[in-house]
């Protein structure tokens, strides 16, 4: 089969793009966004992957499209026959996974179908990679192996509970980034606000009795103090808002406009708690490291 047209729904946004019928080139994207169309092309075709629907065709020519709406039923329709034929590809449970009917599943799926550079790389290096291993020391590296194999489980674990796969890792440590930086804004402005009512209370209190005691003059420098606290603290709620702004868009700077910025929309929207997101970057930090030391 081959893909003709992938759309993903992040909130009100949507993207989509079409695929030609024999090669589709995409320039200009970073690893984030690759990883995430990777993520969402092979998650159209599994049931964990809700928001993404595509248009597929089989090897023997039928057209089908695949829509798995947020909080609904998916459905496969034949395109050509205008029919619902969701029940063929259905499991016992109701679900339409077509990776488990060509018995793989979404991480042995992007082995088989996707071609990185690390795999040129051991292809076109096998034999210096393998007196590379032979030189090391075998108790240890196949520790290391374990120690990869245990992350990749909890990293599978984490995302299966978020809803989302492993390869958001990477994006929801960004998210978390932002977050971090909105929680700072927010814990300066409360400090500030805090002090400038203080502040502007007693000088407040203060200019009365100045006015009274001393002169206008005296009263009115109170009454400026007074109002530069209170500036102050007006800026600093204006910032927690900007933080708080940029943290809903996920550092989408350029909103939908960019597919990065999409995608960490996307990936937000799945994450549906705190404790999810942050659960899902502490396993993909210690799954990387392991890697790393691997």
């Amino acid at each position: 089969m081959r893909f003709e047209r992938l759309v993903i729904e992040a909130d009100e946004n949507t993207f989509s793009l079409d695929f030609h019928p024999r090669l589709t080139v995409i320039s200009g994207v970073g690893r984030l966004e690759r990883e995430g169309l990777i993520s969402e092309l092979v998650g159209s075709l599994t049931s964990s992957r809700a928001g993404v629907h595509a248009e597929i065709m089989a090897d023997a020519g039928n057209r089908f499209a695949i829509f798995r709406p947020h909080g609904a039923r998916a459905r496969v329709i034949d395109i050509d026959a205008s029919a619902d034929v969701s029940d063929r590809f259905a499991d016992e449970t109701g679900a339409i996974d077509l990776l488990s009917l060509a018995g793989l599943d979404e991480r042995s799926a992007k082995r088989t179908l996707r071609l990185t550079s690390t795999d040129l790389t051991t292809i076109t290096h096998h034999d210096q990679i393998i007196r590379r291993l032979a030189a090391l020391d075998a108790p240890t590296l196949w520790d290391l192996a374990e120690q990869v194999q245990a992350a990749q489980a909890q990293l599978d674990e984490a995302a299966a509970d978020s809803g989302s796969s492993p390869e958001d890792a990477a994006v929801a440590a960004r998210i978390e980034e932002q977050h971090q930086r909105f929680e700072h804004a927010q814990g300066r402005a409360e400090k500030f606000r805090k002090l400038s009512f203080v502040a502007g209370a007693i000088a407040a209190l203060v200019a009365v009795p100045a006015a009274l005691l001393i002169n206008q003059a005296a009263a009115m420098g109170f009454i400026v103090v007074a109002a530069v606290v209170t500036a102050i603290s007006f800026l600093q709620h204006r910032r927690m808002v900007v933080a708080r702004r940029a943290e809903t868009t996920a550092l989408a700077a350029a909103g939908a406009d960019s597919y990065l910025g999409f995608h960490l929309q996307r990936v937000n929207g799945l994450l549906d708690s705190e404790h999810a997101r942050r659960h899902l970057v502490e396993a993909g930090i210690k799954h990387e490291s392991s890697m790393a030391t691997w």
